[in-house]
């Protein structure tokens, strides 16, 4: 299956920058991608395959300190230096910790549509990365499951109540 969807990413890249219309040089401009690792590898070994050079993989983003490197990180991708904003994120996991204290997690869930199909953010998705970094509970998050998104039925998922007060991002 990962191998699928990363075939299918690989090639949509290809796709859209096979003519240099839009600029993008597959030996010099970044590709930036994240996921989780058994993803990751197939995506990586189809791009390369497909000419792109410079591919910056991020696995999973699981607290405030890992976002803030993130955006430090595609900063210094995309200008050659630490953005005054990244810098200012740093400064941040404290006050949020001290503001949250002992409050309840919030359930939340990232919904997405493709191939035809509602999927559900798992680990290694940045969504799901997000919301836990955030202090949610990304209650969508199956190990058992390696791809960063899953097909399940939305509606099973609150069934009886469960889960009515969870923060939806679609």
């Amino acid at each position: 299956k990962c191998e699928d969807i990363a075939s299918s990413v690989a090639q949509s890249f290809t796709k859209l920058y096979a003519v240099d219309a839009f600029g993008f040089d597959r030996t010099s401009d970044v590709v930036i991608i994240t996921g989780s690792e058994g993803y990751v590898q197939y995506v990586i070994g189809d791009l390369r395959e497909h000419g792109f050079e410079n591919i910056a993989v991020w696995y999973d983003i699981t607290s405030f300190g890992d976002l803030a490197q993130y955006v430090e990180t595609i900063s210094i991708l995309m200008t050659g230096d630490v953005s005054t904003q990244s810098e200012q994120m740093k400064s941040l996991p404290g006050s949020i910790s001290d503001a949250l204290g002992d409050t309840d997690r919030r359930d939340a869930l990232c919904i997405t549509y493709s191939g035809g199909d509602f999927k559900v953010s798992n680990a290694g998705s940045l969504a799901g990365s997000m919301i836990i970094a955030a202090g949610g509970n990304a209650f969508t998050v199956d190990g058992s499951k390696s791809s960063p998104t899953y097909s399940t039925s939305i509606p099973n998922m609150f069934a009886d109540g469960a889960h009515a007060d969870a923060v939806v991002f679609v």
